[in-house]
C-alpha cells in the first residue's frame, strides 16, 4: 500500500512541478548572494519555500512558488549597491600635526551630530515633494550622523590649525565642546539642497560665554543620480562646516 501511494505521489505532475520549483528557488540565492537585493531575496525565498513545503498542498505550493521564481530572477539581475562617504579624510590636511600638540594647545571635542530620525541611517535619501525616496542602489558607508561629524571635525581642523580638533573621547577636559544639531537636511530631485542647523560652542571655563548660532542654507546642483545626491549632500554640509568655523572665537 505504501509503495502504491509513493508511486502515485511520484507520478503526480503537480508534485513533480512543485519539487522542481522548490529546487530552483533554493538554488537561486547562490547566484545572487553578492548583491544587497539578492541577499534579501535569498532570505525571503528560503523562508517562503520552507513554509510552502511544510504547510501548503502541492497545488497551492506550486502556485506560490511560480510567483516567487520570477521575483528571484529580477532580484538577481538588479545592480549592485554602491557605498558613499562624505569625503572627509581621516586626518584633515593642514590640521595640527601630532608632534605640534602641546599641553597649551586648545582642544576642541566635537559631539556626534544629531539629525532627524528618518535621516540618521545608511539610506541615501532624496525628496520628491512631500515624498521621501530611499535609493535602492546607493547607501552611506556609515550612519549619516557619523559621516557628518567626521566631515565637520575635519573641516574645522583644516581652518583652525591652532586648535586640536577631535571627535574622539579625551582624558582631560577640552577647552571647548562643539554640539551641532541639524533639524533639516533635504536634497530634492529638482536640484535644491536645503539645510537648517544650530550649534553651540561650550567653553570649559565657566567665565567664558557660551556661543549659540543658527544657520539656514540652500544650494543648487544636479540630484538625479545617487552620485549627484551624495555630492550635493557633501557640498551643503561643507557650507555648514564653513559657517561653524567662521563663528569660532579667536
Amino acid at each position: 500500500m505504501k509503495n502504491r501511494s509513493a508511486s502515485r505521489a511520484a507520478g503526480d505532475p503537480t508534485r513533480v512541478h512543485c519539487a522542481s520549483l522548490l529546487t530552483a528557488i533554493k538554488a537561486a540565492p547562490l547566484r545572487c548572494s553578492r548583491t544587497h537585493a539578492g541577499r534579501a531575496a535569498a532570505r525571503h525565498s528560503r523562508s517562503a519555500a520552507r513554509l510552502a513545503e511544510r504547510f501548503l498542498s502541492p497545488r497551492a505550493s506550486a502556485r506560490l512558488l511560480a510567483l516567487l521564481l520570477p521575483a528571484m530572477v529580477a532580484a538577481c539581475a538588479s545592480p549592485p549597491v554602491r557605498f558613499y562617504t562624505l569625503g572627509a579624510p581621516a586626518i584633515a590636511t593642514g590640521a595640527v600635526p601630532v608632534g605640534s600638540v602641546t599641553p597649551t594647545t586648545p582642544v576642541v571635542t566635537v559631539a556626534r551630530v544629531t539629525l532627524p530620525d528618518y535621516l540618521d541611517g545608511q539610506d541615501l535619501i532624496a525628496r520628491d515633494g512631500n515624498r521621501i525616496e530611499r535609493s535602492a542602489t546607493g547607501r552611506w558607508a556609515s550612519r549619516l550622523s557619523l559621516g557628518a561629524t567626521d566631515l565637520i571635525t575635519a573641516r574645522l581642523a583644516e581652518s583652525r590649525t591652532d586648535l586640536f580638533v577631535t571627535d574622539q573621547p579625551q582624558v582631560l577636559p577640552a577647552t571647548w565642546r562643539l554640539a551641532v544639531n541639524i533639524s533639516r537636511l533635504d536634497i530634492a530631485h529638482d536640484g535644491t539642497a536645503s539645510l537648517v542647523a544650530d550649534w553651540s560652542i561650550v567653553p570649559h571655563d565657566e567665565r567664558q560665554p557660551l556661543l549659540h548660532q543658527r544657520a539656514s542654507l540652500t544650494r543648487q546642483g544636479p540630484a538625479a543620480t545617487d552620485d549627484q545626491v551624495a555630492t550635493l549632500t557633501q557640498a551643503i554640509l561643507n557650507d555648514l562646516a564653513e559657517r561653524i568655523a567662521a563663528s569660532w572665537p579667536r
